[in-house]
């Protein structure tokens, strides 16, 4: 870390500047559903590492809802479900995209 800060301080910087540019691109129609799916994706990437399961489902759930066709989305929104203890749910996330195939 050559900035010398924590790594949960990077994350909160970066989350902060995902945020920001996900509010300027939801109010423009340029690739807007691709950058916003990306954008949550990230999102909830920061959550999902720093262990805050329920926000991470959020924004993979909301990234899933644009792009419903994203293996990944759904397999990180059923992880971030299992691991806040909603078994079932995963599950049934995960199989309901399987069979979507």
């Amino acid at each position: 870390m050559a900035s010398g800060k924590p790594t949960s301080s990077k994350y909160c910087e970066a989350e902060y500047h995902l945020c920001a540019v996900l509010r300027r691109i939801e109010n423009r129609s340029y690739r807007r559903h691709q950058v916003a799916v990306s954008c949550r994706y990230g999102i909830g990437q920061i959550y999902f590492r720093q262990e805050k399961y329920r926000e991470a489902e959020y924004h993979f759930r909301a990234a899933a809802d644009i792009n419903k066709r994203s293996s990944v989305l759904h397999c990180y929104t059923g992880m971030a479900l299992h691991r806040q203890g909603l078994h079932a749910e995963a599950l049934q996330r995960l199989q309901v995209r399987h069979s979507r195939g």
